[in-house]
């Protein structure tokens, strides 16, 4: 490949269409965003750009409900700042990539959530490099809450060999017990 077919490419990653959209001005779709009955904050978005990520937003834009006539969703389970991360990865920004465990834990279940398929591949992918015997634990019982068979049958995996080499785990205790049904099964 040749140095110009490189810059090509580049260039081609930055301008998706969702990156020429995210620096327009005309969004027409907000998302509200108040956790535990917190302050509210509100993020713009492109109707089409929330529809298209997502079947339970393409579902809520387009169905004859308040929500398609306000141009506005309440969301109250999540974080203002696990929303905003994933709009900007609807807009094709990397964004997600540099959040910490929690974070990417919190995007993993609202992509379970929301049925963003492409968003809650990546973060099973990150999640998968952050196993280790201090965060195994956490991230099993992120595995059963998000449904993340790829991401369970990694823990399962890695699991077993912390035990056979008598690997201290942090937090064992805390494991969900459909988790440590699945873990006695594969053993």
């Amino acid at each position: 490949m040749f140095f110009a077919d490189l810059i090509d490419d580049e260039t081609k990653r930055r301008n998706t269409l969702g990156q020429l959209l995210w620096k327009r001005a005309d969004r027409d779709f907000v998302i509200s965003v108040g956790k535990n009955g917190g302050p509210k904050t509100e993020i713009k978005i492109h109707k089409l750009i929330l529809a298209s990520r997502s079947t339970v937003f393409n579902d809520i834009v387009n169905a004859d409900m308040k929500e398609k006539m306000e141009s506005k969703i309440d969301i109250t389970d999540f974080d203002a700042d696990i929303v905003q991360t994933a709009v900007e990865f609807f807009y094709d920004r990397d964004t997600y990539k540099s959040r910490n465990l929690v974070s990417l834990i919190s995007l993993l279940k609202f992509a379970e959530k929301y049925d963003v398929k492409d968003l809650k591949s990546k973060i099973e992918r990150l999640l998968v490099h952050e196993l280790n015997p201090k965060t195994i634990c956490q991230i099993a019982n992120a595995s059963v809450a998000s449904n993340s068979s790829v991401l369970k049958n990694f823990c399962i995996q890695s699991m077993i060999i912390y035990l056979k080499q008598e690997i201290p785990i942090a937090h064992y205790e805390t494991l969900n017990s459909d988790f440590t049904a699945a873990l006695k099964n594969a053993n």
